[in-house]
Order: C-alpha cells, then sequence, then structure tokens
C-alpha cells in the first residue's frame, strides 16, 4: 500500500515537475509572442512610412510627368514662336532680295533702252532692204498701231525716211509718222525682238510675223512673269535669255551644262534637283502661280506628267514638244493624256504657243492660297469650286476610307471633320468604334447622317474592326485613317487625280508629323521612292528593316491608297493576330503581289505625334512583331 503511495507521490512529483516545466515554456511563448507583437508593431509602423513613401513618389512622378508635359508645350509654343520669327526674316530677306532685283532690274532696262532702239532700227533697215515700197507702209503702219497705246508726249518722233522713187509715198510717209509719236520699247517692238532671238535670225522678216504671235508674245513681254523652264535646247534658250533680259523670273530645270552657263549670266535660276524634289522642298506642289511654262524638244515623261492638274487657268505654254514621242507604253500613264493634249492652232517658226494650257493640264480646284492658310483646317472650310468631272472628262472615283475608334474623343471629331470637309463628291466614309465609354458617341451623333456607316460594337482589335469596314466599303479606291490623325486640305481630290492620271495600283503622298495639338508640322516626310513615277512596290527594301523601312525610306500608313483590285488579289483582309505590324504585314503582301506604286508630292495627311498611340516611346514596342513578321516572308520560298 506504501509502495503504491510512493510511486503516486512520486508520479504526482514528475508531473508537478512537467507542469512547471510547461508553465516556464508558456511563459517564455508569451514573452516571444510580445517579442513578435512589438515586432509586428514595428513591421506595420514601417509599411506605414513606406506607404507614404509610396505616396509621396508617385505624387512627385505625377508631378514630374505634369512638368513634363507643361515643358513640351512649352517647346512647341517656342517651335511656333521661331517659326514665325523665320518666316518674318523670311519676308525681309524676301523683299531685300526683290528690292535688289528691282535695282538690277532698272539696271538692266537702262542697257534694254539702247539694245532696243538699235535692234529696232536694224529692223526698220532690213526691211528698207527687203521690202517693196508699197508693203512697206502697210506693214509701218501695223507695227504703229501696235505700239499707239504707249504713247508719251516728249517722246521721240520716229520718221523713216527710205530713198523712194515718188513723191507721192514719200508724203504719205512723212505725214504718218509725223501724226504719232511712238514708244520706241512698245510691247510689240520688244516682242518682236524676242522672235528674232527665237529664229537665229538678225535679218528677220517682219511680213512672216502674223498678228498673233505678235500678240501672244507681247502679252508675255508686257510685265515681268514667273517662267518655268524643262529642258531647253539652244533654241529655246534664245527664247529664256530674252524673257530674263526683260525681267522675267525664269526657273530652269534639266539644263544642260553648256546652256546652263549662258542663262546664267542673264539671270535664270538654274535648279539641278528634279521637279518632284524641288516641289517638296519649297512646298510649291501647285504651280499655278507660273505664268509661263517653256518645254524644250525632249522633257522627261516624269517632269511632263508632274505639270499635269498643277497650272493655272491663265498659264500660258510654249513648247517644241512632240507628244506622240513622249508616249512609250510601258511609262505606265494613262492614254488621255495624250488624247487630251489639244492641237495648237497658235505656232511660230516650229513653236506651239497655247494661251491657256490643256485641260488636263489645269488644276481643277482652282486653288492658288498656300496651305498655310488652311492652319486651322479642318476648323474652317476652304473655299474652293468642284467641278462636276475630272479633268479626263471621268467621274470622281469612289473613295472609301475607314476609321475605327475606341476612346479616342479627344482627337476624333477632328479626323472626321477633316474627310467630311474634303467636299470629295463621291465618299464613302465608315467609322467602326468598339463600344467607347468616353464622349465618343455624342460626337459621333452628330455626324451619323453623313456617315455611310457606323458600327458601334465590341471588336476583337483594331485589326478585326478594320476588316468589319473594309467588308462593308465599295469603293474603287481603299484607305484608313486612325481616328488620331487628319487628311490635310484637298488630299482625297489628289489622290483622284493621280489614279487618273499614273497607271498604278497605289499612291503615297508626303504626311505632316505634328506633336499633339500643335497646328504646325515640325517635319514633313517623304518616302525614298522617286517622284511622279510608277515603279513597282519593292519587296527586298520592305523586308530589310535595318537599312529601309527603319530609317524612314517608305510611308507612313495614313498617307497610302490603293485600288479595291489590288486589294482583293492581296487576300482582302489585314491580320488580326497583329496589334502593331498590320499595316507593314499588308505593304509586304501587295509588294509580293507585284503592287505598282506612285509618289506624288503633295503632303496628303497630318500624322499626331502623341503619348498614347501605340507605337509611342523609345524602347520601340512594335519591333519583336515587326521582326517576327519580316521573317515570316523571308522563310517563303519566292
Amino acid at each position: 500500500m506504501l509502495e503504491k503511495l510512493d510511486t503516486a507521490n512520486r508520479s504526482l512529483a514528475e508531473t508537478q515537475q512537467q507542469v512547471n516545466y510547461l508553465a516556464f515554456q508558456n511563459s517564455n511563448l508569451l514573452d516571444n509572442l510580445a517579442a513578435t507583437q512589438q515586432e509586428v508593431e514595428k513591421l506595420k509602423s514601417i509599411n506605414l512610412k513606406f506607404q507614404n513613401r509610396v505616396a509621396i513618389y508617385s505624387q512627385t512622378l505625377n508631378e514630374l510627368n505634369f512638368h513634363n508635359f507643361q515643358i513640351k508645350q512649352h517647346n512647341a509654343e517656342l517651335k511656333n514662336q521661331l517659326n514665325v520669327q523665320q518666316e518674318n526674316l523670311n519676308s525681309k530677306y524676301k523683299k531685300i532680295d526683290a528690292l535688289q532685283e528691282k535695282i538690277n532690274s532698272l539696271n538692266a532696262s537702262v542697257e534694254t533702252l539702247q539694245i532696243g532702239r538699235v535692234a529696232f532700227k536694224q529692223v526698220i533697215k532690213s526691211l528698207l532692204r527687203k521690202t517693196k515700197t508699197e508693203k512697206l507702209l502697210t506693214i509701218y503702219k501695223k507695227l504703229v498701231n501696235k505700239s499707239s497705246s504707249n504713247l508719251e508726249e516728249n517722246q521721240e518722233i520716229i520718221s523713216p525716211k527710205p530713198e523712194l522713187d515718188t513723191s507721192s509715198v514719200e508724203e504719205e510717209s512723212r505725214v504718218e509718222s509725223a501724226s504719232v509719236k511712238v514708244n520706241l520699247i512698245s510691247d510689240s517692238t520688244e516682242a518682236l525682238i524676242v522672235l528674232r532671238g527665237v529664229t537665229f535670225n538678225n535679218e528677220l522678216d517682219i511680213q512672216d510675223v502674223s498678228e498673233e504671235p505678235l500678240r501672244f508674245f507681247s502679252e508675255i513681254v508686257s510685265k515681268p512673269s514667273q517662267i518655268l523652264c524643262i529642258s531647253p535646247d539652244a533654241r529655246m534658250a534664245s527664247l529664256i535669255q530674252a524673257l530674263a533680259y526683260g525681267g522675267a523670273e525664269v526657273f530652269c530645270f534639266a539644263c544642260s551644262p553648256n546652256l546652263a552657263i549662258s542663262l546664267q549670266t542673264v539671270g535664270v535660276k538654274m535648279i539641278w534637283q528634279d521637279l518632284g524634289s524641288w516641289m517638296v522642298e519649297t512646298q510649291q506642289t501647285n504651280l499655278s502661280e507660273f505664268d509661263v511654262v517653256c518645254l524644250g524638244q525632249n522633257p522627261s515623261l516624269v517632269d511632263w506628267a508632274l505639270l499635269h492638274n498643277r497650272l493655272s487657268n491663265n498659264t500660258k505654254i510654249i513648247t517644241q514638244a512632240d507628244v506622240q514621242a513622249l508616249n512609250p507604253k510601258d511609262f505606265n500613264l494613262h492614254q488621255s493624256l495624250f488624247k487630251s493634249w489639244e492641237v495648237s492652232n497658235l505656232t511660230f517658226n516650229g513653236l506651239k504657243l497655247y494661251d491657256s494650257p490643256p485641260s488636263n493640264w489645269k488644276d481643277p480646284l482652282d486653288i492658288i492660297s498656300p496651305l498655310h492658310q488652311y492652319q486651322q483646317w479642318p476648323w474652317h472650310d476652304p473655299n474652293i469650286r468642284i467641278p462636276s468631272t475630272l479633268p479626263s472628262g471621268k467621274p470622281w472615283p469612289k473613295i472609301s476610307v475607314v476609321t475605327v475608334t475606341f476612346n479616342q474623343g479627344k482627337y476624333i471629331e477632328e479626323t472626321i471633320r477633316s474627310i467630311l470637309q474634303q467636299n470629295y463628291p463621291n465618299l464613302e466614309y465608315i467609322l467602326i468604334d468598339a463600344c467607347s465609354t468616353d464622349n465618343t458617341h455624342e460626337i459621333l451623333g452628330r455626324h451619323k447622317d453623313q456617315f455611310a456607316h457606323c458600327i458601334i460594337e465590341p471588336d476583337k482589335g483594331q485589326s478585326d474592326a478594320l476588316n468589319k469596314g473594309f467588308s462593308l466599303a465599295t469603293g474603287d479606291i481603299l484607305a484608313w485613317l486612325n481616328s488620331d490623325d487628319s487628311y490635310v486640305p484637298d488630299s482625297l481630290f489628289r489622290v483622284a487625280l493621280a489614279f487618273d492620271r499614273y497607271v498604278t495600283d497605289m499612291v503615297a503622298g508626303g504626311v505632316q508629323l505634328r506633336e499633339d495639338f500643335c497646328p504646325t508640322p515640325f517635319k514633313v516626310h517623304h518616302s525614298k521612292l522617286p517622284f511622279g513615277e510608277v515603279v513597282p512596290l519593292p519587296t527586298e527594301q520592305l523586308l530589310d528593316l535595318d537599312k529601309c523601312w527603319q530609317q524612314g525610306h517608305f510611308f507612313y500608313q495614313p498617307e497610302v491608297f490603293w485600288t479595291r483590285e489590288l486589294w482583293e488579289r492581296s487576300g482582302g483582309k489585314v491580320r488580326e493576330d497583329l496589334f502593331y505590324s498590320m499595316d507593314y504585314e499588308l505593304w509586304v503582301r501587295m509588294s509580293v503581289n507585284q503592287a505598282k506604286i506612285v509618289h506624288i508630292p503633295e503632303p496628303l495627311v497630318a500624322y499626331r505625334v502623341h503619348e498614347k498611340q501605340k507605337t509611342y516611346g523609345d524602347d520601340i514596342p512594335f519591333l519583336p512583331e515587326l521582326t517576327s513578321v519580316r521573317d515570316q516572308f523571308l522563310s517563303i520560298d519566292r
């Protein structure tokens, strides 16, 4: 019994020890828990401080972004101010140059008065030697009548004194000459001197000059003109020298070095660029400011085609060119260009003279004002007159433009107005919206009656929306315009005229690069394709990303227009698995399908550069996809 009691006491003691041990451990755990709780509180405090620092950092970052945006806006304003100042300086320089040219012109006029006086006397002496007496008086009366509009009270009386055999003729001549005071350097006299230069004949018989050529050249020399000359030969050069010597401002292209030397001595401006490059560099894509166009015997077909649809109705043309000889079958010009060259009923010594250009040479829009007057485009409509047909007589082709958008309410109205306010007579405008949640729907509602189709529904992305739009398009010419870009004035007309002028699948122009809402472009980009010449769209260069595509040798997507036939020949859709490069893939596919393209000098689109566009930034997010597309084409056995 005692043994059991001792055993129980020992067990109780052991249990008590275990209880004490557990109590000790519990105390340690409580201490550890308290310490842990303290650590937790410290971590909470640290986390709170971290969150505060994150908030401060985020706020600072937002402020930096805001200041960066302000700096960009300020830079844009400074650029505009610098541009304005530069334009003012250029304007002053031009005035100085104009004054200097006037001084030079006055000095030249003094010399011309002396030369013209001598030349006129030589003409009269030649007539006295070569004509009969009866014809002399008739011819002389004609010259006097043409010069009578330039009478001045103190001018010298002209009295030719030929040795005539009959006293009656001598008396009639003396009475006629004494009754009229004639300006020796009248327009008719200068025109006669010009004609003598054209014929290489100082003994020009005035009986061979009919009234109309004399009238034609009199109108040219009556005031200083701006003259465009292409490919002059020696005879054309003599004409240009005479006109330049009389005060005309002459721009000469494609001139031989030998002729250039003699032409430069009389102030002719030699342009060593091709005509298209010069038009782009000087922003003179419209040539209606030229009063006269002189064409030598063999102008290049590229320059000849670039003159079409760019001249004023009042531009005079002097040409030696044989139009039939300018018609090679492989140049890809529509035959209507040659058929429309009206036969001139006014000629002189092998020159064809036109008081007004043939129909296909006139600018059908008759726009003379430079584009800078439309900087507020598309908020002010340009005042243009739209002819009912193309200059060739064909109807304006239907152009289908597709715009896809999602939450671009900040820009979309400018895009829409730039298309609708083109006033193009055969437009099909299709807009696809992926259920935008901003103010886009309100803007679309204001223009809903002017869309051919306006689809508002979810889509799988930009490519899916583009395919929806093009599936509805019925136009002869197709294009798409992003909802943050805009067309410049008259773009659709210029594209239609180009397709009417050239046998081509594609037309590309230039693109004005603008920073966000800044109206003034900071750059105008053109591809490296030749101007005014139909060429194959080069596959190998398109696939050369490093040396060509990424170097800007090609075009921006919005400036490209193509035919429905090429679209269908190339598959009739854009790839929906591509996020960035669906346009590049389409161009390569078109080139593989033998697409032909022509590059025109006119800028067609304003491309907006801003932070929210997909391709914005220095990290080039589209490059991996672009490279993958390139590699897929390279792997195809072509």
